[in-house]
């Protein structure tokens, strides 16, 4: 199950072919210097604390190598976590410079300058190397694979009346109720419209908005990219409940999932979803998603060659759609915790 509904192959090639102008020759990548350890050496120090500086620091040195490890295998997820990965480092990038501080956020800018660059050439290479005959049906969709769409950071906020994460000790696979189809169509439909005109089917009503007692899974966390997007589109104040009100009971739904994971010591099965967990509740602005430690083990979940395997051996792991899923959503996440603790 893709992390934003696996948009088919025409989705994708049309995004391409818009593209093609800016990016018709690759340029070679130079990216920092990357001489960290492989997985789980990290040295986090001494007083198991790092500060804002240092998570930026990590976040971007792991971001620049899963965009690397893009190179070798990629897909229309890719693109899409190079757009909310880039979008977030833009957004906090502009707000540290109308607001400068005196402490060292220097260093912080100078970390998500260098990986910003990294994420551009990569993203130029993707499209360079790709060369496709496109439809113009399903121009509006790439929207949100404009790294422009996520330029955002909502408002920092705790999930209210959810149980301590140790209560939830066991994982259980949520229903799934949304299909890739159903998902593509629904944000299809709200995305070629004008910003602020927010008219949806019956079918997508139906589909994205009348079950906001919401889910976990992959459907939850359609429901929230679908959320997220219709919100972008200016049209949030439709919503009934408020916005603010079903981002937080989806939320507070993946959080008991989430935390079960965690209270099961991350089964590499269920670390994809995990993922996208983090993802969309730290995207969503809430802080239980977005914690050091967090961080600190997804990092340790990145081989040396930068990318993110669905087994814990890269030799039996060979299903590479699911591997660069997997990579996707870490590397769209690690732009979310970067921007997140530049601001901090």
């Amino acid at each position: 199950m893709h992390f934003y509904g696996g948009f088919s192959l025409l989705y994708f090639t049309t995004f391409l072919f818009l593209s093609w102008a800016e990016s018709h020759r690759s340029t070679p990548i130079h990216p920092r210097p990357i001489d960290k350890p492989s997985v789980g050496e990290w040295d986090w120090g001494s007083d198991d604390h790092f500060d804002g500086s240092l998570v930026v620091s990590m976040a971007t040195t792991a971001l620049q190598k899963t965009a690397v490890c893009m190179l070798r295998a990629s897909d229309e997820n890719s693109l899409l976590a190079l757009a909310i990965g880039t979008g977030q480092l833009e957004y906090s990038l502009n707000q540290m410079k109308t607001r400068p501080r005196q402490d060292n956020s220097q260093s912080i800018v100078n970390d998500i300058e260098a990986t910003l660059g990294v994420l551009q050439t990569v993203r130029n290479d993707l499209l360079t190397n790709a060369n496709y005959s496109v439809p113009k049906s399903h121009l509006s969709i790439f929207r949100i694979l404009d790294k422009r769409f996520w330029r955002f950071s909502l408002s920092r906020r705790e999930i209210t009346n959810s149980l301590p994460c140790e209560t939830f000790q066991h994982y259980v696979n949520p229903v799934e109720f949304l299909t890739e189809k159903q998902t593509d169509r629904c944000l299809l439909e709200i995305t070629q419209q004008r910003f602020g005109v927010c008219s949806i089917t019956d079918q997508c009503a139906r589909d994205m908005l009348d079950q906001m007692d919401c889910t976990a899974g992959y459907s939850g966390t359609h429901q929230l990219l679908f959320l997220l997007s219709y919100w972008r589109m200016n049209c949030g104040h439709y919503l009934y409940p408020s916005f603010d009100e079903i981002l937080s009971n989806c939320s507070r739904e993946m959080y008991s999932q989430f935390c079960a994971i965690q209270n099961e010591d991350y089964p590499s099965k269920l670390q994809d979803i995990y993922l996208e967990y983090v993802l969309f509740g730290g995207l969503a602005g809430f802080d239980e998603f977005l914690q050091e430690d967090i961080l600190r083990k997804i990092i340790q979940w990145q081989h040396i060659d930068g990318c993110y395997y669905v087994s814990d051996d890269t030799e039996q792991s060979e299903d590479e759609k699911e591997n660069v899923h997997k990579t996707s959503v870490a590397s769209a996440l690690l732009g979310v915790y970067a921007s997140y603790f530049a601001l901090l």
